[in-house]
């Protein structure tokens, strides 16, 4: 059967290779999948390549922003403070996108992500169903980063859950998001499928790892340097892993000015004597071609997230045959198995994190039989065709009513 899907995201990778976040790689790498396979896939978003660019498989359509049709609304908005204004824009523009779209030449199913609340203002064409795939909501973002919730930050949750009240379907990548998804949206959890997220290996694969000094140990961490990523952690432990040996590097990538959060990277830095700050190096948000040769030439990826859905840097590391030290946590512990192909540490149990590190330092043949096993496990769990049949499935079960 041949489908004509729109998916939904506000994020999807730039032309420079700089948009390389969770969502944008979902997003793109799902709907390359699809599109091989021969279904028909329409991309809305709000940032990435131009409308029906020459290489792409997928015809991308970008989505602005709509007034609110209603005059007398208008009116009374210009003397009323509607904060959550733009987001309701925006969901209307998609709307009216979607509409001309399946109106010209037909979909048969649209798939929302949660985040951002985007199907607050959709408007179903021809009972054209929707579906609704998890990420991570912003409610559990902030909770993960310490965020005090104002009355603004409550709009928003409620916001985003009002949005997927009239979908069809549900899936979400891990059954850690799933659990805290059904507890909070009381959603059954019947209602709610677990189907693994599409990823790709084969671009780090093609990366040949660079021979230097065998001594060094080069430490990864890639991503959103925030609280909720692990950042305080780091704060907590890195002079202790710096003085296991003076071979140790730290590579942190990643945005690490984020708006009003704490700015763990200037903590680091006021911390550091001038040998260690040698030795730890703050690249800064990196494209994905950028990222790969990281992982290819490191000794190890840590990764000490406070929750996790299914992180797409923690694939891409085990991909690299990368030796993996990272918290129990959600769906971290859905891909790593302690002693087996990582080695995973509790939160607050910063001691066994150094002592993990320390133990890798020194038996160089323990971490790359890590490495191997965590490549293994991506090749299992994360092989392209059953993760592409398991969401053709699940798009056609929305199509015909099944669920």
């Amino acid at each position: 059967m041949r489908m004509k899907i729109a998916l939904v995201n506000s994020e999807y990778p730039s032309l420079s290779g700089s948009d390389h976040g969770g969502i944008a790689t979902y997003t793109h790498t799902l709907a390359f999948f699809l599109a091989q396979r021969g279904h028909t896939v329409h991309l809305f978003t709000r940032s990435g390549f131009s409308d029906n660019d020459r290489t792409s498989l997928v015809h991308v359509h970008r989505f602005g922003f709509k007034k609110n049709p209603h005059y007398l609304t208008r009116i009374i908005s210009r003397f009323s403070s509607d904060p959550l204004a733009w987001e309701r824009g925006q969901s209307r523009a998609l709307s009216s996108s979607l509409a001309e779209v399946a109106l010209k030449d037909g979909i048969d199913i649209v798939e929302f992500p949660e985040y951002g609340g985007l199907a607050c203002r959709y408007q179903p064409v021809k009972k054209i169903p929707y579906c609704v795939t998890f990420h991570t909501p912003a409610e559990l973002v902030d909770l993960y980063n310490g965020i005090q919730p104002t009355r603004l930050h409550r709009q928003r949750y409620r916001m985003e859950k009002r949005a997927v009240r009239r979908a069809a379907a549900f899936k979400s990548p891990s059954s850690a998001l799933k659990n805290w998804i059904c507890e909070q949206y009381g959603l059954p959890p019947s209602s709610v499928t677990t189907i693994r997220n599409p990823f790709d290996a084969a671009p780090i694969r093609k990366i040949r790892r660079t021979t230097g000094d065998p001594r060094r140990f080069d430490i990864l961490f890639s991503g959103r340097f925030e609280r909720r990523k692990g950042a305080e952690i780091l704060l907590y432990c890195i002079k202790k892993i710096l003085s296991i040996n003076t071979m140790i590097t730290f590579t942190i990538a990643g945005e690490t000015d984020i708006g009003n959060a704490p700015n763990y990277r200037q903590a680091i830095e006021r911390i550091l004597s001038p040998e260690e700050r040698m030795r730890v190096w703050f690249p800064g948000p990196l494209s994905y071609n950028k990222l790969l040769p990281l992982y290819s030439n490191s000794s190890l990826f840590l990764f000490p997230s406070l929750f996790e859905n299914s992180p797409y840097a923690l694939l891409e590391a085990m991909a690299a045959e990368l030796p993996v030290v990272a918290t129990s946590c959600g769906g971290i512990n859905e891909i790593i198995t302690h002693n087996e192909n990582g080695l995973l540490f509790s939160p607050d149990d910063h001691e066994t994190l150094v002592s993990h590190i320390r133990t890798l330092f020194d038996d160089r043949d323990r971490a790359s039989s890590l490495g191997r096993n965590a490549l293994a496990t991506v090749q299992r769990l994360y092989d392209k065709e059953n993760i592409a049949n398991s969401h053709c499935s699940f798009f056609q079960s929305v199509i015909t009513g099944d669920r």
